[in-house]
């Protein structure tokens, strides 16, 4: 047993409302980092420390980390912030915080119970009781009691948190906290033995081929005992794929078991495990994808990527992942590099570790209009933020404008090459030139970067719409933006064309392809993501709580099903009709969600991944399609039935595919009585047999997609379908696909 220290005037024993407070039993309750990047929450596990401990074996060591805003004047701090999942307490009653504490040298540190802001929908949380104190280089115990001000429905969360402006490396050693009602009492974990998980994969991600075990980690206030334990496993719709309970001797306080894990099919999954009466389970997400093919080199020709921070545990999740590429909207931002003209600030131990991670880097030379250079952006033609467009441009900034963009484009080609190939240039320009305008910024750039690296590769960023009939005409006072920038710039400033298709709908998707098509240009969708809906069922919200008792599945699941649906099919489209090579997701930057809002609450929380570093099932939709798609090219649409939208791409010698139902009808496809594709596949790409039915095969399709591979060329499979009919079921069945990603 570890030192204890206990200050003077404790009494008793009280119940401890926090679960796992001693760091004793692995993950899975609710402890985790606050938004930021500090601490990484993909080395929480490796946060726990056997060497020095107030109370049983394992303390939670925190390294504070040095984080740095680059704006005019450069800000650096040394950092962390910890906190728990939300807890129901009572406002107005009065509580008690304790905790040990030590760190490598005296510090300050803040603790905080936080509630819940009134609106639901506001990021902004509320201190209801705080303290600050002074922490030694030995164990000790702190606490403070507060009367909790109050919050809605009773939500408070424990918080701990570090910030200094002195960058000095540090750690700081937390454990055995205690939340209680009314004064201080001696510390006593939650429950009598409590379990947990301990996993060493990456994101949770098991490969379909290797075994899918965790360690089940129990703690016992008392030596020597016998405990039962319960667990449940369940799928994406919420269906239980095991249920079971076992014994479990431990043998001394802490005991480690091997779990094996069922992996049926691929997918996402989640386990619930308690021990005997516990009524707060921990909780474990966990993903089934194949290997990817490329896992332990760079690989250019990959379909996926994401807009993420330079870390290596970063990388090395996102490989696991399927993820090729990354690119990043800091690594090039013309304020954070060149505050001053001519002084330069590059990222390169971020851009190192992506290399390193064997990752194909994408580098977005931007400048937002909020964030400078202002001695830059003075000199655009509406250097006002937020005003939009100027016809009027006038000549000598234009040249000084030209000049200056030019010369940070080189600078930056200039210091990455030979480890960075790719530059994406621009960002939504079309909200603050015309597009006159922008091709001529565009092509400056492009030539700046062509001498500083003549084997670099331009991703121009543009609007995405090409105004359709269909789609909406061309309007007078905003006519289709990309085609007059290729008209005024030429297409020799322009090795690849980017743009962000946050929307879903084929609408847009079809005449770009088209465009794409008949300029011989390649494209790519740099940028698109929506608020991701968590997976966890353990994780008090506001919504949840006045949702009452089956507010997950009556609400809560019909969204992440939805949600799952898009991911996937923003992908799909992108690489079909919208004939774009690759595909960034916006963002896997491990930062915007957090126990008390596993989905940030105000939006903008474009996490395909949950906070503790784990896929979301759109994250996983979205890898297992691109695995299934990887190497495909694009053909035509499948061209069955009006009610089926369905696009054939070609795979080797054969093809392979996709199709869903169109609005919410579910049909039956019969189809012809040879031939045709192999095999069909559901949407996490598990393969699915069409029932045999009077001697017809049948295939149930619905708005959620079905694959298909066939060894038969894409005109011969496209020929095969045209044969098929289709039988309306008279059911419906919502896919939840809304369209777009744009508003969120």
């Amino acid at each position: 047993m570890g030192l204890l220290v206990v200050l003077s005037g404790a009494r008793g024993i009280a119940e401890n409302l926090i679960e796992n407070s001693s760091f004793e039993a692995g993950t899975g309750h609710g402890w985790g980092g606050s938004f930021g990047t500090w601490p990484s929450r993909l080395k929480w596990t490796s946060y726990l420390d056997r060497a020095t401990a107030a109370h049983g074996k394992y303390s939670l060591c925190i390294p504070a980390t040095r984080w740095e805003y680059r704006g005019a004047v450069v800000t650096r701090k040394n950092r962390f912030s910890i906190e728990t999942k939300y807890l129901q307490l009572k406002s107005g009653d009065e509580y008690t915080l304790s905790l040990y504490m030590k760190a490598t040298k005296p510090l300050m540190v803040r603790l905080a119970v936080m509630g819940h802001p009134d609106e639901a929908k506001s990021s902004a949380d509320v201190a209801a009781a705080r303290q600050l104190i002074n922490t030694d280089t030995r164990w000790k115990r702190y606490h403070f009691t507060a009367t909790l001000n109050p919050s809605p429905e009773g939500l408070y969360y424990v918080k701990i948190y570090y910030e200094s402006d002195d960058v000095e490396p540090v750690s700081v050693w937390v454990d055995a906290v205690q939340l209680e009602e009314g004064g201080l009492t001696d510390y006593a974990p939650r429950r009598p033995v409590e379990v947990g998980f301990v996993c060493d994969k990456p994101g949770n991600i098991f490969f379909e081929e290797e075994p899918a075990s965790v360690t089940l980690r129990f703690w016992s206030s008392k030596p020597d005992v016998t405990t039962s334990f319960s667990y449940v496993i369940e799928n994406l719709t919420g269906n239980t794929l095991a249920k079971s309970g076992a014994k479990m001797e431990l043998l001394g306080e802490a005991s480690d078991a091997s779990f094996i894990l069922p992996k049926p099919k691929r997918g996402v999954y989640r386990v619930l495990v308690s021990t005997d009466g516990d009524d707060r389970p921990a909780e474990f997400i966990y993903s089934v994808i194949p290997r990817p093919r490329h896992l332990n080199e760079r690989y250019e020709a990959g379909l996926l990527g994401t807009d993420t921070h330079g870390l290596p545990e970063n990388m090395e999740l996102l490989k696991r992942a399927g993820y090729t590429w990354v690119i990043s909207k800091f690594w090039g931002r013309w304020g954070r590099v060149e505050p001053e003209k001519g002084k330069f600030r590059f990222d390169d131990a971020e851009v190192n570790a992506a290399v390193a991670g064997k990752m194909n880097v994408l580098i977005h030379i931007i400048w937002p209009e909020w964030n400078g250079p202002n001695w830059a952006i003075a000199n655009t033609p509406h250097p006002e933020v937020g005003k939009g467009r100027r016809r009027e441009w006038d000549p000598a900034r234009k040249k000084r404008f030209l000049k200056d963009v030019s010369d940070f484009t080189y600078a930056v080609v200039k210091h990455y090459r030979g480890r960075v190939k790719y530059y994406e240039l621009g960002n939504e320009q079309y909200f603050n030139f015309y597009p006159e305008q922008f091709a001529e910024v565009a092509a400056a750039m492009y030539r700046a970067a062509k001498r500083a690296d003549p084997d670099c590769i331009c991703v121009v960023n543009t609007d995405y719409r090409i105004y359709t009939p269909l789609a909406g005409d061309d309007k007078k006072d905003r006519p289709s933006f990309f085609p007059i920038q290729l008209k005024t710039s030429g297409p020799d400033v322009i090795d690849v064309v980017g743009a962000h298709f946050y929307t879903s709908e084929r609408c847009w998707h079809v005449p770009w392809g088209g465009h794409l098509r008949k300029i011989g240009k390649r494209g790519w969708n740099t940028e698109t993501g929506g608020t991701g809906a968590h997976f966890y069922r353990t994780l008090p919200t506001l919504a949840s709580l006045r949702g009452g008792k089956d507010y997950w599945k009556r609400e809560h699941l019909p969204v992440v099903l939805e949600q799952t649906d898009r991911y996937q099919k923003n992908l799909l489209l992108t690489l079909a009709p919208g004939g774009m090579e690759k595909y960034f997701h916006y963002f896997t930057r491990f930062t915007n969600c957090s126990p008390s809002q596993p989905t940030r609450r105000a939006g903008n929380g474009k996490e395909n991944v949950e906070f503790d570093g784990s896929l979301r099932p759109g994250g996983v939709a979205q890898s297992l399609a691109a695995h299934f798609l990887q190497g495909c090219t694009y053909d035509a649409p499948l061209g069955i039935d009006e009610r089926i939208e369905g696009y054939v791409l070609k795979s080797g010698a054969g093809s392979r595919g996709f199709f869903w139902t169109t609005g919410d009808r579910v049909l039956i496809l019969t189809l012809p009585d040879t031939g045709g594709p192999a095999q069909f596949f559901d949407i996490m790409t598990n393969p699915v047999a069409p029932k045999v039915i009077g001697g017809k095969r049948q295939l149930r399709l619905t708005p959620v997609t079905t694959f298909f591979e066939s060894p038969l060329s894409c005109e011969a499979v496209r020929a095969w379908f045209k044969h098929a009919e289709a039988v309306d079921t008279g059911k419906r069945q919502n896919a939840g696909f809304a369209g777009n990603f744009e508003y969120e």
